[in-house]
C-alpha cells in the first residue's frame, strides 16, 4: 500500500469528510470545508450555516484542533477567515438557553465552544458523559457529531444573531 504522506489521524478525518453524513450536510448547505493554505494539520477550518437574523452573518467559521482525531474529540473556536484569527468576541452568536451557554465568549478566554461535544469543555465536566450521553465525543464519532449540534443551535429559536 503506497504511503499517502498523511498521518493516520488525518487519513481518518479525510475519510470522514468523504462520508455520507458530512457530504449530505455540504449538499444541504449546512456546513463546508473552508480552504485556507495557511491552516495546517492538525488544524482545519469548517464553516457552519446560521439562520438569517437581521444583519448577522449566515455562516460562522470554526477553527478546529484535531490532534489525535478521532480517538480524542475535536475542539474549536470561532474564527475570522479575513483576519485569520479568533473571531472578535463581540461578533460571536448571541441567544438564550443553550445558545447562550455554548457560545459563551467569556468562558476560558473563548478558547472553545462550551459544549459537551467539544474536547476542551468536556474535559472539565466528568458528569457530562452521563448528563449528555448522546453529545459527548466518543472515538467512533465523526466530525459531523460536532457540526450537527452546532448547526442545530444556530437554527434554533434561541439563536438571536451575532
Amino acid at each position: 500500500m503506497p504511503d499517502s504522506g498523511l498521518s493516520l489521524d488525518e487519513e481518518c478525518f479525510c475519510e470522514h469528510l468523504e462520508g455520507f453524513n458530512f457530504l449530505q450536510g455540504v449538499t444541504e448547505g449546512q456546513w463546508g470545508l473552508h480552504e485556507d493554505e495557511s491552516v495546517k494539520w492538525p488544524n482545519t477550518v469548517i464553516w457552519v450555516a446560521a439562520a438569517a437574523r437581521g444583519e448577522s452573518p449566515t455562516r460562522f467559521y470554526l477553527f478546529f484542533d484535531l490532534k489525535h482525531y478521532p480517538k480524542t474529540g475535536p475542539t474549536a473556536y470561532l474564527w475570522d477567515p479575513a483576519s485569520k484569527s479568533k473571531l472578535d468576541l463581540t461578533k460571536w452568536p448571541k441567544g438564550s438557553n443553550d445558545v447562550h451557554m455554548v457560545f459563551r465568549a467569556t468562558w476560558n478566554n473563548a478558547a472553545a465552544l462550551y459544549a459537551p461535544w467539544d474536547r476542551l469543555a468536556a474535559a472539565g465536566h466528568p458528569e457530562w458523559p452521563v448528563k449528555h450521553a448522546g453529545l459527548v465525543w466518543k472515538p467512533d464519532h465523526t466530525i459531523v457529531n460536532y457540526l450537527r449540534p452546532t448547526y442545530e443551535l444556530l437554527h434554533s429559536d434561541d439563536y438571536h444573531g451575532a
